[in-house]
C-alpha cells in the first residue's frame, strides 16, 4: 500500500519549519547591535574582550542564515536531499546540547536551548517519518 502524497512531505515541511528557524535566529544574531549576547543571554558586556563575544555570535548568525537558506533550498526543490538535511541538523542539534550540558557547560543557561532541543527533536521525527513513507512504498 502506497501513502498519500501528505505523508511524504511531512519531512520537507518539518525541514522547512527548522530552516525558518534558522533565518530568524541567524538574522537576530547577525544584525542586532550586540548579537544578542547582553540583550538575549544577559551576558557582561563591559570587558575589554566583550567585542570579541559579540562577532562569534554575529558569525554564528551568519552560519545560521546559510543553512535556513539551504534547508529552504532543500525542502522546496531538492527533496531527495531530504532525509540528508534532517540528519545533519539532528547532529548538529546533538552536538550542540552535548557541549552545553558535559563537554563545556556555560555558566548560566544559554536562551536558545529551546532552539537546540526542538530542532533536534523535529529532526529526528522528521527522518522516522521519511523512514517510514519510504518503507512503505517499497513494499508496493
Amino acid at each position: 500500500m502506497r501513502d498519500t502524497p501528505h505523508a511524504s512531505r511531512v519531512p520537507a515541511l518539518i525541514l522547512a519549519g527548522i530552516a525558518i528557524l534558522n533565518l530568524a535566529r541567524g538574522a537576530f544574531h547577525w544584525l542586532a547591535p550586540d548579537s544578542g549576547a547582553g540583550s538575549v543571554a544577559g551576558m557582561n558586556l563591559s570587558y575589554p574582550n566583550a567585542p570579541d563575544v559579540v562577532f562569534l555570535l554575529a558569525v554564528t548568525g551568519v552560519s545560521q542564515l546559510l543553512w535556513g537558506v539551504c534547508y529552504l533550498y532543500i525542502a522546496l526543490r531538492q527533496r531527495f536531499l531530504v532525509s540528508f538535511a534532517l540528519g545533519t541538523q539532528a547532529a548538529a542539534s546533538a552536538l550542540v546540547l552535548v557541549t552545553e550540558y558535559w563537554l563545556k557547560p556555560p555558566v548560566s543557561p544559554v536562551p536558545g536551548r529551546f532552539a537546540h532541543v526542538t530542532t533536534l527533536a523535529l529532526s529526528v521525527a522528521g527522518l522516522a517519518i521519511a523512514a517510514v513513507v519510504s518503507r512503505r512504498n517499497r513494499r508496493g
